[in-house]
């Protein structure tokens, strides 16, 4: 049994009351506990309480590095992802990837012209980062204000943003690193999703521990708001494959044969073009663009 933190009963995100919703239990890595969620009685996003005080021991052999063709695979998979940079913030804009995991996404963006950085607690993917992206790759976001780095047209947190325990203190460390002419980009699971209704505890997307909150698109706006920022849903055909892998990924995944991961992708992949008629506020994911206006 893990040691766990009490924290706030409020939302992590607009600070109102939240009340008790679900338990779930933890599906993927680490030990297999139960986990309270609590769900705001304002934005209607989630929150897991108490917290793990070690977070790190549900991360162990967390992330997995591709090799050969299939990091070339994944490195090419990125691409929705930069269709939204492109779109959205510039074709040849400089981008700081926060939780950059093994780095298929900086690696996309620099083959397509981009100035990239990266942010990843791993040390194996810091590593790997390395190999291609020398000297571009830090371990949190005090030790990349240290660094003479070029400042960012844009932050990215490509389903990471759900991971971090105050998302609060987050934003505001971005707008007092950066200039108001850094955008952020979010992609994020969302609370308000019908499938989240339909499974409850067993959509994967819920993901405890690891998952400290689940955002609704109200609760973006509010933490947005509070950090003098304004926050806006767009358009990412990458979301279809995340609500597809709602379907394909529920239960507990950890120790699963090579053949059920392959039937799992099999379908993930039938059904991820159903899901791209799938928008508004219930939909599986989304992402956010948050900007500030100039001071």
């Amino acid at each position: 049994m893990q040691e766990h933190l009490l924290g706030p009963m409020t939302c992590l995100l607009c600070d109102a009351p939240v009340k008790k919703w679900l338990t779930t239990t933890n599906g993927g890595v680490g030990p297999k506990e139960n986990f309270d969620i609590f769900q705001c009685t304002n934005c209607f996003s989630t929150l897991i309480n108490p917290v793990p005080v070690n977070l790190g021991i549900y991360y162990l052999d967390y992330h997995s590095i591709p090799k050969g063709s299939n990091w070339k695979r994944a490195v090419k998979a990125c691409k929705n992802r930069l269709a939204v940079v492109n779109g959205y913030v510039g074709k040849s804009a400089s981008i700081l990837d926060v939780g950059a995991g093994s780095g298929t996404f900086v690696a996309a963006a620099s083959e397509n012209g981009h100035l990239t950085f990266a942010i990843e607690q791993d040390k194996s993917c810091r590593e790997n980062i390395e190999v291609f992206m020398p000297g571009r790759v830090v371990e949190d976001l005090f030790a990349y204000d240290k660094k003479d780095f070029a400042v960012p047209d844009v932050v990215t947190l490509w389903h990471v943003f759900e991971h971090i325990p105050d998302p609060n203190d987050f934003l505001a460390q971005v707008s007092r690193i950066f200039p108001t002419t850094t955008k952020i980009i979010i992609e994020v699971p969302n609370a308000q999703s019908w499938l989240f209704k339909i499974m409850r505890s067993r959509w994967p997307h819920l993901d405890a521990p690891r998952h400290v909150f689940l955002p609704s698109k109200k609760g973006i706006e509010c933490v947005a708001q509070r950090n003098g920022m304004r926050a806006s849903r767009i358009r990412n055909r990458d979301n279809a494959a995340w609500a597809a892998f709602s379907l394909s990924h529920f239960g507990n995944r950890v120790g699963e044969s090579r053949l059920v991961q392959i039937c799992r992708r099999i379908v993930q992949i039938l059904f991820t073009p159903f899901f791209f008629l799938e928008t508004g506020i219930q939909s599986s994911t989304s992402t956010y663009l948050l900007v500030r206006d100039p001071k």
